[in-house]
């Protein structure tokens, strides 16, 4: 029996599935995951997948009044 991949002979030991031992490998070589990265939701900046954290600036608050309350009663 011929290796349906590259057509070498099949031994004993390349199992049922009628693809040899070194198509195997060069499947399993190719096989890499995808990478994904994050975008911060405060500035929008795109991340790699190895950085754990932004660097833009902390949020401000901005107050027209002279009260730092967030809940003013009417």
């Amino acid at each position: 029996m011929k290796c349906v991949q590259c057509g070498s002979e099949l031994t004993t030991g390349d199992g049922i599935d009628g693809i040899c031992r070194a198509c195997k490998s060069k499947n399993e070589s190719s096989k890499t995951g995808m990478l994904y990265g994050w975008i911060c939701p405060r500035c929008g900046k795109v991340h790699s997948p190895y950085s754990t954290n932004c660097d833009c600036p902390p949020e401000s608050k901005v107050w027209t009044g002279t009260s730092t309350k967030t809940d003013v009663e009417t």
